[in-house]
């Protein structure tokens, strides 16, 4: 049995939404888990833009914290969240709770026995190597040159110094926005305290998003949002900004 938590999440695990908050849902054997998962993993993926619902399961000597996207499942280490994410079956997930090692894939296996030793070195191969690694520095070099001017430059943005002024702008540009609903696509959430949020839809491993603070400003006489620690975000009109050089239209 294993004892399982949910974020985010309504009873039946159909739909996902912060109202739900966080449920412990008690224990649970192996098939009561996989048959979570799998309802989990089938919720449509416009549901999570804003939030970032999740399945806490804890087993024999581990506690994981697992997330869907486009219909996979992601699993963290919940005692290292430091550890990258790692794409795994609803019964990898029981096998892993029930600290059972799982064994390698059979083509992985007949790979390791079907690879060739390793060639012994010849003077020929280390010259190309040598010519190889000098086209690498020059074309390094050309690049650093050559790039364009930092998008990070923030020395025209003026910034904002009444607080009346810099309230009403945040609650106008306050709101979720994206570059599109596909896989790839970003989601830029601005909120009217001041924070905001940025994330990929489908990045591997389903990455938290990263979350930050912008200050209200203007360049080319337009409101800007300098992002701390980042690029300046580019307000067109009431339901489009730019950011990093990507378009990002109201959805919310």
């Amino acid at each position: 049995m294993f004892k399982i938590s949910t974020i985010y999440l309504d009873p039946d695990l159909h739909h996902a939404g912060v109202q739900h908050g966080s449920v412990n849902r008690g224990e649970m054997d192996a098939a009561g888990i996989v048959a979570l998962l799998e309802k989990f993993s089938s919720i449509d993926a416009m549901e999570m833009l804003d939030m970032d619902p999740q399945i806490i399961a804890a087993g024999r000597n581990c506690k994981l914290i697992i997330r869907t996207n486009r219909k996979k499942l992601f699993v963290y280490n919940a005692e290292n969240m430091n550890e990258s994410a790692v794409e795994m079956t609803p019964a990898e997930i029981v096998q892993k709770l029930d600290n059972i090692k799982l064994a390698p894939a059979a083509e992985e296996v007949e790979q390791s026995r079907a690879a060739p030793a390793p060639a012994p070195s010849r003077p020929g191969v280390g010259y190309a190597l040598l010519a190889f690694a000098l086209l690498v520095n020059v074309y390094t070099v050309y690049s650093m040159l050559s790039k364009p001017p930092q998008i990070d430059d923030k020395s025209d943005v003026v910034y904002v110094a009444s607080a009346h002024d810099m309230a009403r702008t945040q609650q106008a540009v306050a709101g979720t926005y994206a570059t599109g609903s596909g896989k790839g696509n970003r989601v830029l959430i601005i909120n009217a305290d001041g924070s905001l949020q940025y994330n990929e839809i489908g990045a591997p491993g389903n990455p938290l998003p990263w979350t930050g603070t912008y200050r209200i400003g203007s360049r080319h006489q337009n409101s800007c949002l300098s992002v701390d620690g980042g690029s300046v975000i580019d307000v067109v009109d009431s339901n489009t900004v730019i950011y990093y050089r990507d378009t990002f239209h109201r959805v919310k």
